[in-house]
């Protein structure tokens, strides 16, 4: 494919799958922080609910947090392979929408036309 393609085509398209490529990692990177933090806040809760007493509190006679961390991991254990295909699924859907959010701000942005790699870095950032 690449003989049929002049040199501006070719890098084109270049640009256009690291740009993809960089939003599919930016999608599975949300959703895979999305699922650690829900997976901290329920550790967290449990550790709360059980103890009565938050995991950072001072007096914790029971080592807190120990237990916390101990939950935490079970959970990430739990919830971090077996689940690793509907983190997949959730990415792809995810990666749509992201990549429409991304198209408008870069559209709408006043950098557009002067500078449009800072323009899709900063896009790429927010």
């Amino acid at each position: 494919w690449k003989d049929n393609l002049s040199e501006q085509q070719r890098k084109q398209t270049m640009d256009l799958a690291i740009h993809l490529a960089a939003i599919a990692v930016l999608s599975y990177n949300f959703i895979s922080n999305l699922q650690d933090g829900l997976v901290a806040a329920v550790a967290w809760t449990r550790t709360s609910v059980k103890t009565g007493m938050s995991p950072l509190a001072v007096a914790a006679p029971n080592n807190n947090w120990g237990r916390f961390l101990q939950i935490q991991a079970t959970y990430t254990m739990f919830f971090g392979g077996p689940f690793l295909p509907v983190r997949a699924i959730l990415t792809i859907k995810w990666f749509f929408f992201y990549r429409r959010v991304l198209m408008a701000m870069n559209r709408k942005s006043p950098l557009q036309k002067k500078y449009p790699l800072l323009n899709r870095v900063i896009c790429g950032y927010l």
